[in-house]
């Protein structure tokens, strides 16, 4: 796996020192919790216990994955551990989990006048060619150009008009979305009304939500207007079913997403949003554990809807579609800004090995819910475009109840309004339905 450069160190994906392993069909979990603990692995949790749980291992019977914790902690030794894993039986395939964290970006444009911005675009011109290549891949991109061709007004903002939901007659009534991020404000006064079922897998952590990133994507999907703010919610009408599976502090671990995963489909939720991810190299493929929740949401007619992620530094490089967005059932969201040029850390379609970018939305300063006391903010990131998209397949839902799973993802690209190169663009900006 290549290294990455990221504010002056070079870094791979941070393994949490487990082991997630994806069983064969038929494959006997007991069998394997027994073999796992032979071979140096911690007992298995039980269901109840695993949900949230900070040590031991978690299998997840129903979809046929693990996630093995060694009972000594040494990543040092991780690779045996991978490998000791694939020997036991009914084992397909192991790999390390990863650490994964939301997927916006740390600071916003209005913080920098041009001048500053200018002067960082070009410190880091200048980084990369003493680097040598002008494509060398992951310096993260925390600057955004400021572009005003769409603005908010009295009535939604730029987000909403653009992608069309305030012509749509549908609300997403009847239609369920789960946001699987940091938590949610559950006093806010967009978002209390829309709340069906909420739940915590973070050790330690209640649903609250202590980053304000939960929040902000839950506005996007199903925020209601409330005095003082224009629209910025797609789906107002839409019931939410928010799973914390990153902590306060933006991250989480895999074992987490997967839970999460887990569980929005067992409530029979219609979409799942998901802004988070980590980052892939060049050459590699998804991830495996996370086919199995995919498999599993296809088969419950779930549409899955994640974040592309905000690697890039256009036009200087673009990196690969994050994990697990880059999975195929995935409908990877990349960002556009308010003239619909794509954002300049919105990843794209480079990695043949990977999933490539679908569709993309508006992920540029876009206001939303933040929890008490701000109540509104503007963030940008694919985070941003994820939760958006999730809103108008709920739109499309509402209007075409019969449409499901990869169906509504088709729905959704064929209503999409072309904007350039499909490896920057995919099928291009997501548009509400209009009947």
């Amino acid at each position: 796996m290549s290294y990455e450069v990221f504010g002056g160190a070079a870094f791979q994906p941070r393994p949490t020192g487990a082991v997630v392993v994806e069983l064969e069909d038929g494959a006997d979990p007991q069998r394997l919790t027994t073999e796992a603990a032979e071979a140096g692995f911690a007992a298995a949790l039980g269901a109840g216990a695993a949900i949230g749980a900070e040590t031991g291992s978690v299998v997840l019977p129903d979809v046929g994955v693990a996630i093995l914790e060694p009972r000594e902690k040494d990543t040092s030794a991780l690779s045996s551990f991978v490998q000791s894993a694939r020997s036991l039986s009914g084992v397909a395939d192991s790999r390390p989990e990863f650490w994964v964290s939301r997927a916006d970006m740390a600071v916003e444009d209005d913080v920098f006048d041009a001048e500053v911005r200018d002067w960082a675009r070009r410190g880091l011109e200048i980084l990369l060619e003493r680097l040598g290549s002008a494509d060398a891949p992951g310096l993260q991109r925390k600057l955004r150009p400021t572009t005003d061709a769409i603005e908010d007004d009295a009535k939604a903002t730029w987000a909403i008009r653009a992608v069309g939901a305030v012509e749509s007659s549908a609300t997403g009534r009847g239609v369920s979305v789960a946001v699987l991020d940091t938590g949610v404000d559950l006093s806010h006064p967009a978002l209390r009304h829309r709340i069906a079922d909420h739940r915590s897998f973070v050790p330690r952590e209640t649903i609250d939500d202590g980053n304000g990133h939960g929040t902000h994507c839950c506005g996007l999907v199903a925020g209601e207007e409330i005095s003082g703010a224009p629209r910025f919610g797609v789906a107002p009408g839409a019931d939410l079913f928010v799973g914390k599976v990153l902590s306060n502090a933006g991250h989480g671990k895999e074992r987490q997403i997967l839970q999460g995963m887990e569980w929005a489909i067992e409530k029979g939720c219609d979409v799942i949003s998901m802004s988070l991810g980590r980052r892939v190299s060049d050459g590699e493929g998804p991830a495996s554990g996370y086919r199995r929740l995919f498999e599993a949401a296809e088969k419950s007619g779930v549409l899955i809807v994640a974040a592309a992620g905000n690697d890039s530094f256009r036009p200087s490089f673009v990196n690969p579609v994050s994990s697990p967005a880059n999975d195929p059932l995935a409908m990877a969201v990349g960002a556009v800004d308010s003239v619909l040029g794509v954002a300049r850390f919105s990843n794209g379609s480079v990695n043949s090995a990977g999933g490539g970018l679908d569709i993309v939305a508006p992920g540029v300063s876009i206001l939303s819910a933040e929890p008490h006391p701000g109540r509104f903010v503007r963030q940008s990131g694919t985070s941003m475009a994820t939760p958006i998209v999730a809103g108008l397949a709920a739109l499309m839902k509402e209007l075409k109840s019969g449409l499901k799973g990869q169906a509504l993802r088709k729905a959704l690209a064929d209503l999409a309004s072309g904007l350039g190169d499909p490896a920057d663009y995919g099928a291009g900006l997501a548009r509400a339905p209009q009947d």
